[in-house]
């Protein structure tokens, strides 16, 4: 089995907002395992000097820690080290030279990486965080515009349903999805998809007072499984998750009779955190903070998210969560959750130590997070229209959590906003929430509206990473929205 093992000089990038500082980081990243089928000229527009990231013969598996997305480093200039000790996030390649063991190094006073980007949740304020900049403006986006003679010729019908039953609606959804007519589009308009592209999009109505949607996935990519029957992985869901970690930890802390607002205190591997729930969702969503991330999973519990979180409240058949992202040590896991103390108000209280049960779950080996994009794109779902949804599709939480979620959604980088624009116009809003790890997968889950809800897509996508693989996101979701209103247009 190979293994992704890139090692070098890495630049800390804030999602895709443009704002980018170089630096050599002093740790090691865990990644996905290695693909070597994936064929970069099949996708349109990259151009040779894109270049195609080598991929040498790797070490044995136990040798090395595996799967982690290191993201982005954005500490908002406000946190300080009693607050909050954060584990640094990185986009690209580690150090050759770094200790894997050792803490990261960070700048006295401030709690930040030395020379990292702080300044996303600025520019995501300013909404300028929601188009791509950088490499994926390179190539002018523009409309296929087939003709509508040509779009008679695709079987572009899809059965409309209610999302109500919550224990159905996986089967519903991959019975009902039409799974040829993406292909079918992208073929007619001269777009080829590279090897290990997943795509899912799913317009969103409301017809006769109930809310209806429709799934079209690239053939079965929306279904199939992140992780292979034999342990090889078809794409890593890296960050894609901590908007799942946010949602159970928040279910968690109202379990207690508490809320985001509460502040939770506790020391684990990654240092004392004394701050508030939701800031650690802010900073897990916006700047995608993976020690943010581990402390929502540690919030929630490791066997809760496994054993009813994810199989009894979302009714996931498949996704499973494991990982910890970025380990001190080799032996760090999610597996025990220390003594958690939380205060809010005249409210306190202890989240006792948790242990796991040890539980090991063959279809997702190594302590993977193994997911589908119909799993993901649930996550984003249920939370973005939570009050439209029947009531026993709702997540239990009061609308003021859901809002406070969808905030940092809103605000979230993108590297399918530009996209979004040319296809739905400029005053389009997108919920999202990214992720990637260089060198294996860049995916984007999100909710699309036009400001009258007229229309609305749901979309998750996954594609093979590589320098300037942001255009071609971008380019994806255009397309994606073009195929449904050529349909709408045909019908």
């Amino acid at each position: 089995m190979r293994l992704k093992y890139l090692l070098g000089i890495v630049w800390i990038c804030a999602g895709c907002a443009g704002s980018v500082s170089e630096q050599q980081v002093n740790t090691t990243t865990e990644t996905g395992l290695m693909r070597n089928d994936v064929t970069q000229d099949s996708v349109v527009s990259q151009s040779s000097a894109d270049g195609v990231v080598q991929k040498d013969s790797q070490p044995d598996e136990e040798n090395i820690q595996i799967p982690v997305n290191q993201e982005i480093e954005a500490i908002q200039a406000e946190s300080k080290p009693e607050d909050s000790i954060q584990t640094p996030e990185i986009s690209e390649d580690s150090n050759p030279s770094a200790n894997p063991l050792e803490p990261e190094q960070t700048d006295s006073g401030t709690g930040q990486t030395n020379n990292a980007v702080s300044a996303v949740e600025k520019e995501a304020e300013s909404g300028s965080s929601k188009t791509s900049g950088g490499e994926s403006n390179a190539a002018p986006l523009v409309r296929a515009n087939p003709s509508a003679d040509a779009i008679k010729k695709l079987h572009t019908n899809a059965e409309w349903f209610e999302p109500a039953s919550s224990d159905k609606w996986y089967k519903q959804a991959e019975q009902k999805a039409n799974k040829t007519y993406l292909a079918e589009y992208l073929k007619l308009i001269g777009y080829k998809l590279p090897n290990h592209a997943y795509a899912l999009i799913a317009p969103i109505q409301v017809q006769n007072n109930k809310l209806m949607m429709q799934y079209y996935s690239y053939n079965n990519t929306a279904f199939e499984y992140s992780m292979t029957p034999d342990g090889e992985e078809n794409y890593w869901p890296a960050s894609t998750v901590k908007l799942a970690a946010c949602v159970m930890a928040l279910l968690k802390m109202h379990e207690y009779g508490a809320s985001s607002q509460a502040v939770v205190n506790y020391t684990n591997v990654e240092g004392t955190y004394n701050n508030t729930v939701e800031k650690l969702c802010r900073e897990a969503i916006i700047p995608s903070n993976n020690a943010s991330y581990n402390r929502l999973m540690e919030i929630a519990g490791f066997d809760e998210i496994n054993d009813h979180y994810l199989p009894k409240v979302f009714h996931f058949p498949k996704m499973i969560l494991q990982r910890r992202y970025v380990r001190r040590h080799p032996d760090d896991s999610l597996r025990i959750s220390p003594e958690i103390k939380y205060t809010e108000g005249s409210v306190t209280g202890t989240i006792p130590e948790r242990h796991s049960s040890g539980k090991m779950r063959e279809q997702c080996p190594r302590e993977s997070n193994c997911t589908t994009l119909a799993e993901l794109a649930e996550v984003m779902f249920r939370t973005v229209l939570h009050e439209e949804l029947p009531k026993e599709r709702r997540l239990d939480l009061p609308v003021a959590e859901i809002d406070r979620v969808r905030d940092a959604l809103k605000k979230a980088p993108s590297c399918i906003g530009d996209g979004v624009s040319v296809a739905m116009g400029k005053s389009a809003i997108v919920y999202n929430k990214g992720g990637k790890v260089t060198a294996d997968d860049r995916l984007e889950v999100a909710v699309v509206s036009s400001p009258d809800k007229k229309e609305r897509y749901l979309i998750a996508l996954s594609m093979p990473y590589y320098v300037g693989v942001e255009r071609e996101t971008n380019r994806l979701a255009m397309y994606l929205i073009e195929a449904m209103q050529e349909r709408n247009a045909r019908d």
